[in-house]
């Protein structure tokens, strides 16, 4: 009975994060400490094989926490089970021992592909997740103290509790007419009282002949409520091409996304900036629209 809940919860979080794919999805690890918001993250300077696994407040003024190196892929194994990569280093999420234990520390390491770097998902009050090795099924992926261990479920323990962070609207930046998703924004701002500004890093191929083209895309089934939107590099500011003039200003006058809509801008790049560190930043929130079947 065991085996059948786990692969039936799996299932039905696989479902609800990718809507359509349910094998494949990447997403940042955030989770909750009272009432300010975590996630996992590897540093610039630590993404070497066998790295410890640290957490970092999910601030994205934070260049180390604003970047590719705290997305995490999942990819489900032939048994059911997932692997989950960083996205960026291509390491793999395991157990620091090869027999998990209480305690013991979670690391990321090269590709190996054996079972001690297969997860479980359990489904979690709240939208949330739990996190299980495959080796050792009654330990959880754990907060403690400031750092990621193996602890045995807890109820209260709200660290133990996973979510994705991609209830929001998909980034995506045009190549060769057509476009790549390349992030999310407006991250885990749930409700108009977390009304905040995103940051997104574009990598700077995407620019063509000093065009830069970028989609914001509701995807799933909220409500995007986006108040202004620009590119700031070296200190410029960028605003895009004929853009509604909603967008311009700090004035809570909002462009809407419904599930299914889509907005695209078309920004101009100066010349002397091309090469540049691309930043795009939005302020806004989502709602989640309730589906009744």
């Amino acid at each position: 009975m065991k085996k059948i809940s786990i692969l039936f919860s799996t299932l039905l979080f696989s479902l609800n994060v990718l809507g359509q794919n349910v094998d494949e999805f990447a997403c940042p690890l955030l989770f909750n400490v009272g009432n300010e918001s975590f996630r996992i993250c590897l540093f610039n300077n630590n993404s070497v094989a066998g790295t410890v696994l640290s957490i970092c407040k999910d601030e994205y003024e934070s260049e180390n926490c604003c970047n590719h190196l705290n997305d995490w892929k999942f990819t489900k194994t032939d048994d059911g089970f997932y692997f989950i990569v960083n996205d960026s280093t291509g390491l793999y999420l395991q157990p620091q021992l090869n027999v998990p234990a209480e305690n013991s520390k979670i690391i990321a390491n090269r590709p190996i592909g054996n079972d001690n770097q297969k997860w479980t998902i359990l489904s979690a009050p709240e939208d949330c997740f739990y996190l299980l090795p495959k080796l050792n099924d009654e330990l959880y992926l754990s907060e403690m103290g400031g750092k990621l261990t193996f602890q045995k479920f807890s109820a209260t323990n709200t660290a133990q509790k996973f979510y994705s962070g991609c209830a929001c609207p998909y980034v995506s930046a045009e190549v060769d007419n057509s476009f790549v998703d390349i992030s999310e924004i407006l991250r885990n701002i749930r409700y108009k009282s977390l009304e905040k500004e995103d940051v997104v890093i574009v990598p700077n191929n995407f620019i063509n002949n000093n065009s830069l083209k970028i989609k914001i895309d509701e995807r799933k089934d909220e409500i995007t409520f986006i108040d202004y939107l620009y590119l700031e590099i070296e200190g410029e500011f960028i605003y895009p091409e004929h853009s509604d003039l909603k967008l311009l200003n700090n004035d809570n006058d909002y462009v809407v996304l419904n599930k299914g809509e889509f907005v695209v801008f078309n920004f101009k790049i100066p010349q002397h900036l091309i090469d540049s560190k691309i930043f795009l930043k939005a302020k806004g929130y989502y709602e989640i629209v309730e589906v009744t079947n």
